[in-house]
């Protein structure tokens, strides 16, 4: 028998008119999908301990876009068509936090 689990998330703030001193300072406040990996110990760039630093304000936010970040910003559009042909979900922008 297969439990239906309820699927939530807590919406921030819309991210449509920030730019990107606002939106880093927004997602300071709560936990996203790019911090799962940081937490888990899968990311190379930054430990649990950092992000926690960042998390509690006791770090500047870095406002310095890497080259991986910048890629990864570049690709959103092109990684989000090619999931939805292989899986054939829906991926839709929220512009929401």
């Amino acid at each position: 028998m297969a439990i239906a689990k309820e699927k939530t998330m807590n919406i921030l703030a819309s991210v449509k008119d920030m730019d990107r001193t606002q939106w880093l300072l927004t997602r300071r406040l709560g936990i996203g999908g790019s911090d799962a990996g940081i937490i888990m110990g899968l990311n190379q760039y930054k430990t649990a301990f950092e992000l926690w630093l960042d998390k509690t304000d006791q770090v500047l936010p870095d406002e310095s876009a890497g080259e991986a970040a910048y890629w990864g910003n570049q690709m959103e559009e092109v990684v989000a068509k090619e999931f939805e042909k292989r899986t054939g979900k829906k991926v839709r922008r929220s512009n929401m936090m």
